[in-house]
């Protein structure tokens, strides 16, 4: 090295084994002087993973919209109890060893038949921004008001935006709501 002129040196850090954040120092030793100490820290972040775990790669419900007071008895007993359902739980795994935050969640269905498109009141993703653990298995709940819902068939998806990811993780949604069988019956 030269006096007086500067000289920029590339430090490279090499396959970290875990997420955190690393403190360390580089020691320079010149000719006929104390040691120069450069502090640095290197914060290493993991990219999310989440992935659907079988079976919820796409989430597909048949449900029936009853009145409580009116038809729900005879819909309960024409009907399988998850055409009842309120909510559904997307279910994940978080494969890496740092937990994953959910920073947006949006749900964007439209009837086919109606061209109705269902809002936040009627169906939705709570709880957001939420921090999912690390290394496990992890759920997020999808609820609506089936009561709010006209009956139509919807199509669309649930948008899941993830601190650090590069792209949104999208759950393609299929929901069928029909009306309880005692007005078609009458009709």
């Amino acid at each position: 090295m030269q006096a007086g002129i500067p000289k920029d040196f590339q430090v490279k850090v090499i396959n970290p084994q875990l997420p955190g954040t690393y403190k360390g120092q580089i020691e320079v030793f010149l000719a006929n002087q104390k040691p120069e100490i450069i502090p640095f820290t290197v914060l290493v972040k993991v990219r999310p993973t989440l992935i659907p775990l079988r079976g919820n790669e796409q989430v597909q419900l048949q449900l029936t919209q009853c009145n409580p007071l009116l038809d729900c008895g005879l819909a309960r007993l024409l009907f399988p109890a998850s055409a009842f359902l309120q909510s559904w739980d997307l279910a994940f795994d978080n494969s890496v060893d740092a937990p994953v935050k959910v920073t947006g969640a949006e749900v964007l269905l439209k009837g086919e038949q109606t061209g109705y498109q269902l809002t936040y009141n009627q169906i939705k993703i709570s709880n957001i921004p939420q921090t999912l653990a690390a290394d496990s298995v992890v759920r997020l709940p999808l609820n609506w008001d089936c009561l709010k819902i006209p009956p139509d068939r919807y199509t669309g998806a649930v948008y899941l935006s993830l601190d650090g990811a590069r792209e949104r993780l999208i759950i393609p949604v299929n929901l069928t709501v029909r009306m309880a069988p005692l007005m078609p019956l009458l009709v």
